[in-house]
């Protein structure tokens, strides 16, 4: 799935659904950054972040 086709709100549900996931599955901080393209600081918040 390309998340570029989602609106902003369901873009970043489901960027936080894999970030979650992946650091569930044991992946560190700089994997899921590596893996996701995402900034250190983006994923960290998103490990902060819960469901609501």
């Amino acid at each position: 799935m390309n998340t570029y086709e989602l609106t902003s709100p369901e873009r970043k549900l489901v960027i936080w659904y894999k970030v979650k996931e992946l650091f569930e599955k044991g992946y560190r901080q700089a994997q899921i950054c590596r893996e996701t393209g995402l900034n250190k600081k983006t994923v960290k918040r998103y490990l902060r972040m819960s469901y609501e």
